[in-house]
């Protein structure tokens, strides 16, 4: 079932819905709840060499990586430095593509909303320490971890509401439903405690969108509209669905490319459910006026759009696990590129990848876009992507100096290997957790496992780490890396997390991946056995054949979602495919069959005509049948 093409739906991961954690070795340090730099600002950048650079870099690269279109804006404080288009926003009619095409800038929506919400903190008709249920009226938000979450928690993902995949967009408008709507009929359930750790969510995003509704009686996208991208001068950029006429008619196509076939694919326009964090429209230009606006301290053009505590909750650290680790603000998340820290957010939608980067200290800020999809048909990273990142460390090695990281020299605490077993076990990404569709099978495919090394230290994945203080793990390989665990109300060890929205739950011993493996492994053999033995010997009934056939379906059908060639994994945004439909089907069959199977086979025995063997051999392919069926419950693989 797991094989090394299925493992490529653990990338998926971190990098998906639009935000990544940093991976062991390569945290920066944060000293201060500040995202200050230490350093002097970058002396100011020559708009033609940057421009001679990037025109001797991109084509190039975007050639070889198959990018069709690639948009780029540069500004350094007041400045636009640079704000050009490479390639072509279509293709098929070898259309451009300039800084005034529109482009879907997927998570990119979220700091430009979280910029709305904070104009309407200041405005006093929000607040940051208010349950949003304040300001919704018409859906219970209050559950078993207390009131709704806060308006603070939901900007920073600390909400405690996992993400979604499954028919989070819709092919076409007709299918398409108002934020309420979808808030009404598929808000999850919180799986954390509010405010504990930073697990990314859409659903966070949408209920301060609809928030917004309540207290103004108006679409949210008017209001942000009103508060952000008027201000701005951003005409060009919408979060209305369907798009106004005018930015619809200068979006640029998404693809994909088909390597078998060496050619590009359409990725069709389709409409986004939660759409506060997700379905902003913009351009080049326009963005360029949003990062102007951010680094000139509020101020655009002149005119005074932003005061001095809107910008420094959109800019520096508001929420974090502890200060060794990054953390957020209200709008970004921090993030070292090339040693660079920075605030920025990615956006990943279907058709096109975004990114965000500002650096305040430096004044300088970017926004790229290309129109290619982020993940291919096996959800594994696409080149164009991986042009995106290494775009990203090219302009930071070329323009900007490397941050200056002063790791603390921290002594270990005494020897406290008498503790050290509260922390081991097997932690999944909270990305998967709670999830209430197939891709929850996330969590199994991205985890850590926490071993005692028996000399008070930890091995976490493949570094070591020793307690510097309590919770707090620092890597020997790597000093500037940590780990931080956190702790739930009754003081137990429950999740960990390397900073920002990277954070793992601890789970158990049966929802790990060695025993889901084992229990894989031996469901196969108790099924084919059966499926071999009974034409010979028929020492049972045929509904433990048919039990046998339908669980095999059921492993190998799951195992096919993910390779490539057989399944495009991005359909599911849209929709659940015909075959994926029979599949999930298939365990509330074989959980039918096992129940007759049962009475079936109570009643031959009485007859004493089967042999013993074949008695504990139906027994097996029975509890082989409940066994898949608890599996499917488990990883939400029945409709």
């Amino acid at each position: 079932m797991f094989t090394k093409k299925s493992l490529r739906l653990a990338v998926y991961v971190g990098l998906v819905l639009c935000t990544a954690f940093l991976a062991p070795g390569k945290i920066a340090i944060a000293d201060s709840q500040s995202v200050k730099l230490p350093g002097n600002p970058v002396a100011e950048i020559n708009p033609e060499i940057l421009e001679t650079f990037l025109d001797g870099y991109i084509p190039e690269q975007m050639e070889s990586r198959h990018v069709p279109g690639l948009v780029i804006s540069v500004v350094q404080g007041d400045k636009v430095l640079l704000s050009k288009g490479y390639g072509y926003a279509n293709l098929q009619k070898r259309i451009p593509m300039t800084p005034q095409t529109n482009v879907r800038a997927g998570s990119v929506s979220k700091p430009v909303f979280a910029t709305a919400v904070i104009q309407l903190i200041e405005q006093d008709l929000f607040d940051l320490d208010a349950p949003v249920s304040d300001y919704i009226s018409d859906l219970k938000l209050e559950d078993e971890f207390g009131p709704a979450s806060t308006v603070g928690q939901l900007l920073t993902h600390m909400g405690g509401y996992p993400d979604k995949v499954v028919r989070s967009h819709a092919p076409d408008f007709e299918a398409w439903e108002p934020l309420g709507d979808v808030l009404h009929a598929d808000l999850p359930s919180r799986v954390f405690p509010p405010g504990l750790v930073m697990a990314y969510s859409s659903w966070d995003y949408a209920l301060l969108g609809y928030a917004i509704e309540g207290v103004t009686g108006l679409p949210y996208e008017d209001p942000v509209a009103e508060l952000v991208l008027a201000p701005l001068g951003m005409g060009s950029s919408t979060y209305a669905q369907p798009l106004p006429p005018e930015i619809y008619d200068n979006l640029a196509v998404g693809y994909g490319y088909d390597y078998d076939k060496n050619e590009y694919y359409i990725q069709p326009h389709d409409f986004v459910h939660m759409s506060p964090g997700v379905a902003f429209v913009t351009n080049g230009e326009d963005m360029s006026r949003y990062m102007r606006a951010l680094l000139n301290g509020g101020s655009l053009d002149g005119k005074r759009i932003f005061e001095d505590e809107t910008m420094a909750m959109l800019l520096e650290r508001q929420a974090s696990v502890h200060p060794y680790i990054r953390g957020r603000s209200y709008a970004f998340a921090e993030r070292t590129f090339a040693g660079r820290k920075t605030i920025y957010h990615d956006g990943n939608g279907i058709g096109f990848i975004n990114r965000l980067v500002l650096m305040p200290e430096h004044d300088l800020g970017f926004f790229i876009s290309i129109n290619h999809r982020y993940f291919d048909e096996g959800m594994s990273i696409t080149e164009a992507t991986v042009m995106l990142w290494e775009l990203t460390n090219e302009i930071m090695e070329n323009f900007v100096p490397e941050t200056e990281v002063i790791v603390p020299q921290i002594q270990p605490l005494p020897d406290r290997a008498d503790h050290i077993k509260r922390f081991t076990g097997q932690y999944q990404t909270t990305l998967g957790i709670g999830r209430n569709d197939f891709f929850k099978l996330e969590a199994l495919l991205d985890n850590y496992n926490v071993k005692d090394n028996g000399d008070g230290s930890l091995s976490i994945g493949s570094g070591v780490y020793v307690e510097v203080e309590p919770l707090v793990f620092q890597s020997l390989e790597s000093p500037g890396s940590f780990v931080v665990f956190v702790e739930n109300k009754a003081g137990e060890v429950e999740f960990l997390t390397f900073g920002g929205t990277g954070s793992y739950q601890k789970v158990s011993w049966y929802e790990s991946m060695n025993f889901q493996i084992v229990l894989v492994g031996v469901i196969t053999l108790i099924s084919l056995s059966m499926l071999i033995a009974w034409p010979i010997k028929r020492q049972s009934h045929w509904m433990a054949w048919v039990v046998s056939l339908l669980n095999l379906g059921v492993i190998v059908g799951v195992g096919m979602l993910f390779i490539r060639e057989i399944t495009d994994l991005l359909l599911f945004y849209k929709k659940v495919p015909v075959g994926a439909t029979i599949l999930f089907t298939l365990p509330w069959i074989i959980g039918l069959l096992s129940l007759s199977l049962l009475v079936f086979l109570a009643q031959t025995w009485k007859k004493g005509n089967i042999p013993w063997w074949g008695k504990v051999h139906s027994i097996l392919v029975l509890l082989s049948g409940f066994a898949t069926i608890w599996m499917a419950n488990l990883w939400n693989l029945m409709l």
